[in-house]
């Protein structure tokens, strides 16, 4: 699942990073707020998962958004 969430990230801000990186809201220019609503849904939509307004507020970066993917 992880590779699949790194994909996605990869693809909607239209970068590339390796597994020791944690690109987020911070540190990642190109994460702005229409990538970030982009990103979200492409989640939701591939994983079948519903993110509540507390998961948008919370999941800027790569780690958090595949732990929650991952259920963690």
């Amino acid at each position: 699942m992880s590779s699949k969430v790194k994909e996605i990230v990869e693809t909607i801000l239209e970068i590339e990073f390796d597994d020791s990186q944690n690109p987020s809201t911070e540190s990642t220019e190109e994460w702005d707020s229409i990538k970030h609503l982009q990103l979200m849904s492409t989640i939701e939509d591939e994983f079948g998962i519903k993110l509540t307004d507390e998961d948008l507020m919370s999941l800027t970066s790569y780690e958090s958004i595949k732990n929650k993917v991952e259920g963690n």
